[in-house]
């Protein structure tokens, strides 16, 4: 008679996660408008706003602007004679620039400066901007005649752009029946007719003019937008709070219009990229999750700057922060993971903050970069210098983004700033370049006092708490495209500004509930017949699993112990005869609070089935961790917990044919716990003596890979380490063979995020009769377990002593509490005797004295029970662990 089973060891989705994200001491170089304005109608003044959002707004073609009525008609009657260069030349020009973009437009309101009181209209303070910044006097009405011939300008391209469009109408039409009279021409069935007429269908005129968009083996692009111009990037728009709307002023120098292929004459060739995609076509980009991208949008460049000019026509550059154009390919690494939950306090948590962000999603949208900025600057600061930044983004879909940007401080908004960008046919992607944006004085002011720092400490103590969010947004749907948070700190490397790129997730809730449905699904695809998991912390996620898994797992088990949970549970095919739980005696401190082992209360599981007449004793597990492998605090705690588990076998299984144990054991094979486990049992384990073995080299299941580990904590071990085991014996007549060993290798298919942080375990078992019983006795056992044991005992004897002393510590620290309460009792009880009757008494004073020692009173008593117990825990197992020692020398003398 004979069996064949399956059987995984899964650690699922952690709660105690041990990942740690890099120092958040940084700051972002970037110039954006000055929070310094409040626009009031009619006059009427307000306080100025602590953190306000300025808008970019595209300019409106109709009607006439309100910068002429602002100023009356004498603006709109001014010669162009008054903008000739002399007027405006290129220094006049770029303060020109920079003071539309710092001073919204607001029609025939007034602006209030917070600093003076005074109220200006929009042209008298781009007058005075240009005043400050050149030292040459412009008017009002200079000023307004100016913004008039630009638009005028900018209406006469509009006009250019429409006659080009109807002519490419025009074109298309007649290309339309070209390839449909070709098309009759060929010998194609109806339905490939069909599909090439729905195809062209959807094309805009300037894509069916384009020989390239047909050659394309990628399906068209969306439609061309019917404006063919966008609005400049630099300059901000139109809603202030506190107005009924927006100004509907024309604004200058717009980024030019979508470039106009020249139409090629087509060939019948051409047309076979109008077939449906290959199934290639559709597979994830090589960019995304090994760039800043989203499935929709993808950042191609990005820099933050500083440009003096040297003389008329040339100037030096200088970048503070720059992230540069790559080609990615899929043999480079993917990004790097980072827990977003802390970085949450670096943002505003008000409506539209980044953890308001996150929850609406999309999550595969979040990034974090962090910036080494290049202050070390060698370029003089003096007039026309120009701070700007730019950046450059690229997707395959025709849309209106709205880049916001806030500065933030201390968690809290400082400004906002908006720009609305439109996109630009190039190559068969449509592309949005936000080009020469100018930092505001804010900005300015603040990398110059960050500059006269003496030492690079104190600059990065500066931007500790000094970060930047920057979010893109779909105008239309209001959808994130992309989401990055910028964290700062000083450069020291010779090679100037630096940066890393992490992927933002978040390891417990929605990920969380991804993951179990993961796990979920590939049980339901394979036929194991036994699954044991562990850190299934949530009852929830449990419940979610069995109703998931019922049709498959029918019986199943959840082991509840501890405050939080012991995280185990079994999910079987077969009929589940039995269960027992037993709970380890130590289990870390209660006051490591941010390990949290105590309040999981780490136990062992015993699960009793049968198959096919065979008895299964399945025991299920998870010991304590180990955070520091040079340091370790809790190896006494994990060896007490291993003897219990190899006591705790060998006394339940003695009524069973096969014993199984999987769980996560968090020992290396050759640590001393691991060897005291199998030696005292027998167990084998199932990599060591697997047939065939497919996963991750050496059979390691904390691999550095995985965007859930500290990678910190692998540097010895680039491989990984093996933590997570399947051990297995045969007790009565049977023998058991492991026939294959698997594990998963990285993430679930399809998807950025794996399983969980540990790799699983997949085990083919094969369990025949045989003709005389099997197991291991106290003579059969390992030659060397005494040696073991001994080991064993000796590390247990550490701990032993340091519990001895934490007991003896925290008792004198609860009598010397105790002391303190007596001798305030006594000063109280004088007191009230008149001892002191010509002093007061001090209440307050002594009250909070008593509160203090009444406090370390409790907290001392409670430490020194914990620890009493401790050792007495402790003293118990070395008593045993001596015991044994004594019958195994017995034996080996006998």
């Amino acid at each position: 008679m004979g069996g064949r089973g399956r059987v995984e060891r899964h650690s699922a989705v952690p709660c105690v996660s041990a990942v740690h994200a890099p120092s958040l001491q940084e700051i972002q170089c970037l110039g954006l408008a000055k929070s310094r304005l409040s626009c009031v109608p009619g006059g009427s003044g307000s306080e100025p706003r602590a953190a306000s959002t300025i808008a970019s707004n595209s300019w409106n073609a109709s009607g006439s602007p309100r910068e002429g009525r602002e100023d009356g008609q004498d603006g709109m009657d001014k010669s162009l004679d008054n903008d000739a260069e002399g007027v405006w030349s290129p220094d006049i020009e770029q303060s020109f620039q920079e003071a539309l973009a710092i001073y919204p437009p607001c029609g025939r309101r007034k602006i209030i400066l917070s600093d003076e009181g005074k109220m200006y209209g929009r042209n008298e303070l781009i007058a005075r901007y240009i005043k400050l910044r050149t030292g040459k006097t412009r008017t009002r009405k200079q000023v307004s005649s100016h913004i008039q011939v630009l638009a005028r300008k900018k209406v006469r391209e509009y006009q250019v752009g429409i006659k080009v469009s109807s002519h490419l109408q025009v074109l298309a039409r007649r290309k339309s029946r070209e390839i449909q009279s070709k098309l009759k021409a060929m010998n194609l069935d109806q339905v490939s007719k069909d599909k090439a007429l729905q195809s062209m269908a959807s094309m805009s005129s300037a894509q069916i003019v384009s020989a390239s968009v047909l050659q394309n083996k990628l399906s068209p692009p969306p439609p061309l937008p019917q404006a063919v111009f966008s609005a400049a990037p630099r300059f901000w728009s139109g809603p202030i709070p506190g107005q009924p709307g927006p100004s509907q002023d024309i604004k200058p120098f717009a980024q030019p219009a979508y470039p106009i292929q020249p139409p090629m004459p087509p060939s019948l060739a051409s047309y076979e990229p109008l077939a449906p995609l290959p199934p290639a076509a559709s597979a994830v980009p090589v960019w995304q999750d090994r760039t800043i991208a989203s499935a929709k949008l993808r950042l191609l460049e990005y820099s933050a700057f500083m440009e003096v000019p040297r003389d008329a026509e040339t100037y030096s550059k200088h970048l503070f922060v720059h992230i540069g154009q790559t080609n990615p390919s899929y043999s480079d690494p993917l990004l790097e993971a980072v827990d977003i939950r802390q970085i949450y306090d670096k943002f505003p948590e008000k409506k539209g903050g980044l953890k308001e962000l996150y929850e609406r999603g999309p999550q595969n949208s979040f990034f974090l970069v962090k910036f080494w900025a290049d202050l070390n600057s060698t370029i003089q600061d003096g007039p026309g210098t120009f701070y700007g930044v730019s950046s450059q983004y690229s997707s395959a879909e025709n849309m209106t983004i709205t880049v916001s940007t806030k500065v933030c401080s201390f968690g809290k908004q400082v400004v906002e700033k908006v720009e609305t960008e439109y996109a630009r046919l190039e190559n068969g992607r449509f592309i949005y370049r936000i080009h020469r944006s100018p930092m505001c004085e804010y900005m300015i002011n603040f990398i110059h006092k960050l500059k006269h720092l003496p030492e690079k400490y104190m600059m990065n103590s500066v931007l500790e708490n000094f970060t930047i969010l920057q979010v893109v947004t779909n105008r239309d749907t209001q959808e994130t495209l992309l989401c990055i948070a910028f964290v700062f700190e000083v450069s020291t490397s010779e090679h100037g500004a630096q940066h890393h790129v992490y992927k933002a997730i978040r390891y417990l809730s929605k990920r969380r509930q991804e993951r179990i449905r993961l796990i979920g699904d590939m049980l339901c695809q394979e036929d194991f017949d036994l699954v044991l998991l562990q850190e299934v912390w949530s009852e929830r996620d449990y419940s979610d699993l069995n109703v998931k898994l019922g049709g498959c797992y029918p019986f199943s088990h959840y082991f509840r112990s501890g405050v939080i949970g012991s995280g185990l549970c079994v999910f079987s095919r077969f009929p589940i005869l039995d269960t027992l739980l037993y709970q380890y005696s130590l289990n870390g401190y209660p006051y490591m609070l941010q390990h949290g082992d105590w309040f999981c209360g780490k136990s062992v599981g015993l699960v009793i089935i049968k198959i096919s007449g065979i008895i299964f004793n399945i025991y299920v597990t998870h010991l304590h961790a180990e955070y520091c492998r040079e340091k370790d605090a809790y190896l006494p705690h994990r060896l007490v917990q291993a003897w219990e588990l190899a006591q705790f076998i060998r006394h339940t299984c003695k009524a069973a044919d096969v014993v199984l144990l999987g769980g996560d054991l968090n020992m290396h094979p050759e640590d001393v716990g691991i060897r005291l486990l199998r030696g005292w049992t027998g167990l084998r384990d199932a990599f060591a003596e697997a047939t065939h073995f497919e996963g991750c080299e050496d059979g390691c299941t904390l691999v550095p890979n995985n965007c859930f580990t500290d990678k910190s904590e692998l540097l010895p071990f680039p491989l990984g380490i093996r933590i997570d085991y399947i051990l297995y014996k045969a007790i009565s007549s049977f023998m058991v063979k492991c026939e294959e060993l698997k594990t998963t290798t990285g993430a679930a298919p399809g998807m950025d995020v794996p399983f969980s942080d540990h790799e699983a375990v997949m085990a083919t078992l094969h369990i025949q009769r045989q003709g005389q019983a099997a197991g291991a006795t106290l003579t059969t056992a390992e030659p060397m377990l005494a040696d073991v044991v001994t080991e064993a005992r000796t590390e247990v004897g550490v701990g032993l002593r340091a519990a001895q002393q934490q007991r003896y510590s925290s008792g004198r620290m609860a009598l010397l509490a105790l002391l303190l309460l007596l001798l305030q009792a006594m000063a109280a009880l004088g007191a009230l005797a008149g001892l002191d009757a010509g002093q007061p008494f001090p209440k307050l004073s002594f009250c909070l004295l008593a509160f203090l020692a009444i406090g370390i009173l409790l907290l001392a008593t409670g430490l020194h029970l914990f620890h009493t117990m401790e050792v007495k825990m402790l003293h118990s197992t070395e008593e045993q662990m001596r015991m044994v020692l004594r019958t195994l020398q017995e034996c080996r003398d006998g």
